[in-house]
């Protein structure tokens, strides 16, 4: 049987509250839960490799500590702390999934990744495959790693996807976010923004442009960011679809193909 195997990322803002310090959005992750489950249940041959951004258990502390300034020495204390609220995150979330009956292996980025500047350069990802060919359902997430130049840094779930796509051959990525897609400026601040439905080849460099980063304390780049490290993805064609989770069923009509958000292809 053929693997339909998809990644979807669902970013911080949506599974948290992001002002409010490791507080998650109960409800909309059962919600998503419940989407994967009815998805998964579709067909025997589809499969997910499943990405959460840190939001509120995570950037905080990673602000506070500065683990993605430049500076070499960083706090190991500060590390620690981070990456073990992450790990609380994600347990949290896998027990919300556990009791819609979807498979989740929470697997821990920071004991799998390596970075060199904030990129990744190692990274042991057999257990994701191995996962994957067991029926499970692979869960990481924004967390902190060791780095080879800066002693720790931040890996956003942004650069894991890539990662992963590259080297499992994946061609379709989902994002879940809070807002119905790109726009040429932020619809939470702009109410008389723009959702731009298509970006190709054709279109990228003058999209990239008019896309405005996060505004709220992030410590990596927003939905420019989300974008450059999809561009950066050497799997063709690509597929990938960026929409709102925090509405209902959404989740479930992005991974079934219908149309919601807006997508993204390179060929």
């Amino acid at each position: 049987m053929t693997k339909n195997i998809k990644i979807l990322k669902v970013g911080g803002s949506v599974i948290t509250y992001k002002n409010k310090d490791s507080e998650l959005n109960i409800h909309v992750v059962k919600q998503i839960a419940k989407d994967i489950f009815l998805w998964l249940r579709k067909n025997k041959s589809n499969q997910l490799i499943f990405t959460a951004g840190a939001g509120s258990f995570g950037h905080p502390l990673a602000y506070k500590y500065q683990l993605n300034a430049e500076s070499l020495q960083k706090d190991p204390f500060g590390f620690v702390l981070t990456t073990t609220n992450m790990q609380n995150m994600a347990n949290r979330v896998a027990k919300i999934f556990h009791y819609f009956k979807v498979p989740l292996f929470p697997i821990m980025p920071s004991s799998i990744f390596m970075t060199n500047k904030g990129r990744i350069i190692s990274a042991y990802i057999d257990t994701i495959n191995e996962a994957l060919n067991r029926g499970l359902t692979p869960f990481l997430w924004g967390d902190t790693v060791i780095d080879r130049s800066h002693t720790f840094r931040i890996l956003s779930g942004d650069q894991i996807n890539p990662y992963i796509v590259e080297n499992l051959k994946v061609k379709e990525l989902y994002f879940g976010t809070n807002v119905d897609g790109i726009y040429d400026s932020d619809p939470l601040k702009n109410h008389d923004a723009t959702q731009i439905k298509k970006i190709n080849d054709d279109n990228y460099k003058s999209i990239l442009t008019s896309i405005s980063e996060s505004g709220n304390l992030d410590v990596t780049k927003g939905m420019r960011g989300k974008v450059e490290e999809i561009h950066r993805i050497k799997v063709r064609p690509l597929k990938c679809i960026i929409f709102n989770a925090l509405i209902k069923g959404n989740t479930y009509k992005a991974l079934s193909g219908q149309k919601v958000g807006t997508k993204i292809k390179f060929e």
